[in-house]
């Protein structure tokens, strides 16, 4: 796999820094080496950072030229990032606002090395349950069916878990989505292991499309139904609903299970929380990521007679179900 492309997370940084500052007259920029070579930039017409200017250190500089104020910082050895105002708004927050940027960005950049040292690990893990999947079909060759059907479940369950992780770091990639399709494919999909459960799956699916990102969504999904049936280990009733919204569509996932404490649900969908035993409480967080990054939500809603979680898609440019 790839490791991130700088420009690209140079352009992010920008953008980021160029919301924050609003309506205030600016020009936000990042540059590299020297003589500067501008990678990414933002905002008013101003006048660009002159190409040799002067090696900034871990303080912010200033610089006067003819036409505006440039404040400048290294964030690493051939790093600058800069703030250009006009010459009348050298306000003393400047220096202030380009070190939080500064700080932002080297904490943006280990967080990209940790997303992709992880998935490269993810990537890794995946050799070895290719072998351990040829072992249980050779285990089913020989008689041992029961054993072998175990592990090839353990098996997809792992794989569809990593394969989870390595979509949630990716943005959407968008295209109509029949919604109540989608949520039936998962439900058909864990039918097996509801049935031997003890657990009756019903379907309330109208038709609604958005645009959104099919493997994404789905992995929301499956991870809310997985999650509804581990409750349920000693059979219930699990009710998928997916139907339109105003603005958009909503998915609905309930069961009937032990339900979740009030004082769980603010702490819920937060990293290496779980309410199981055993359980890593990343799908959650995952999960909330992926569908705040279409610009919907996902949320738990207080239900005495189990969990009820629900997710909203805004419905896309292009509207229309």
């Amino acid at each position: 796999m790839r490791r991130p492309d700088p420009a690209s997370e140079a352009r992010r940084w920008v953008e980021l820094m160029h919301t924050a500052l609003g309506n205030w007259p600016h020009r936000v920029w990042i540059a590299e080496g020297s003589p500067l070579v501008l990678r990414a930039e933002a905002g008013a017409p101003l006048e660009p950072p002159p190409a040799d200017l002067p090696a900034a250190g871990r303080l912010p500089l200033r610089l006067r030229t003819s036409g505006a104020v440039h404040v400048v910082l290294n964030v690493a050895a051939d790093v600058t990032i800069g703030l250009t105002v006009p010459p009348d708004r050298q306000h003393p927050l400047l220096d202030g606002i380009l070190l939080l940027g500064g700080e932002l960005w080297e904490r943006q950049g280990l967080l990209r090395r940790l997303n992709w040292e992880a998935q490269a690990l993810a990537h890794e893990m995946r050799n070895p349950l290719m072998l351990l999947g040829g072992y249980a079909e050779l285990l089913g060759e020989r008689g041992e069916t029961d054993l072998a059907r175990l592990l090839q479940d353990e098996i997809r369950r792992m794989d569809q878990s990593i394969e989870e992780f390595l979509m949630a770091g990716r943005d959407p990639r968008r295209q109509p989505v029949d919604v109540a399709q989608l949520v039936h494919d998962v439900a058909d999909r864990h039918r097996p292991y509801a049935e031997r459960h003890g657990v009756s799956v019903v379907e309330r699916l109208e038709p609604a499309v958005v645009e959104a990102d099919p493997v994404q969504i789905q992995s929301v999904v499956a991870n809310l139904v997985r999650n509804a049936l581990e409750a349920m280990s000693t059979g219930g009733l699990l009710t998928l609903v997916a139907r339109p919204a105003p603005g958009g569509v909503e998915i609905v996932v309930r069961d009937t299970g032990p339900g979740l404490a009030h004082e769980m649900l603010d702490q819920l969908f937060a990293p290496y929380v779980s309410t199981k035993p055993g359980g890593h409480g990343l799908g959650l967080a995952r999960a909330q990521e992926i569908v705040a990054r279409h610009g919907g939500s996902l949320v738990a809603l207080p239900d005495p007679g189990g969990a009820t979680f629900r997710v909203f898609l805004p419905r896309g440019d292009d509207g229309g179900e």
